[in-house]
């Protein structure tokens, strides 16, 4: 018994040796990346692949003081973005959606 309470003891203080030995991590500060779009508010993006490149279609948002339920950008290399604050792609709301309080997700308009 007095055997193995020191050999859990000295196995303790092992380990609590390693645990306060400085780390060493290889981590790097990534690069600083430019913000697409210009870092307009775009949130939970939904994308529509077609013939000439890419449409994205972004949850409700405001622009510019405007409530805009469905905003879009389209690029055809993933770089350069073609997007006009404001523009809505669903300036009607369908009547399935309740006016008072417009929640409109942009991932669903790709099932469309």
């Amino acid at each position: 018994m007095t055997f193995s309470f020191l050999a859990l003891s000295i196995y303790g203080v092992l380990f609590a040796s390693v645990l306060a030995l400085p780390v060493q991590h290889g981590l790097e500060k990534r690069a600083d990346i430019s913000p697409i779009m210009g870092g307009q508010n775009f949130p939970d993006p939904g994308f529509i692949r077609t013939a000439k490149g890419w449409y994205a279609f972004s949850t409700n948002a405001i622009v510019n003081g405007k409530r805009v339920y469905m905003q879009k950008a389209f690029t055809a290399d993933w770089k350069n973005w073609q997007f006009t604050p404001g523009d809505d792609a669903l300036p009607t709301l369908p009547s399935w959606v309740d006016a008072g309080n417009a929640r409109v997700v942009s991932e669903h308009f790709s099932n469309v």
